[in-house]
């Protein structure tokens, strides 16, 4: 969990410092993908809306 974590945290860093363009898709993907995941593992995370 820990590993997923630092990878979010490493996909909203890029987003944030990408161009608008790339860091819209980017976090599209992200909030497609977390939606995706089971409750159990999204309890883990410590991921509100406004980051994805």
């Amino acid at each position: 969990m820990i590993a997923l974590q630092q990878l979010l945290d490493l996909l909203n860093e890029v987003a944030a410092t990408a161009s608008k363009k790339l860091s819209k898709l980017i976090k599209s993907q992200l909030q497609q993908w977390i939606a995706g995941l089971p409750s159990y593992l999204k309890a883990y995370l410590t991921i509100s809306s406004c980051e994805v």
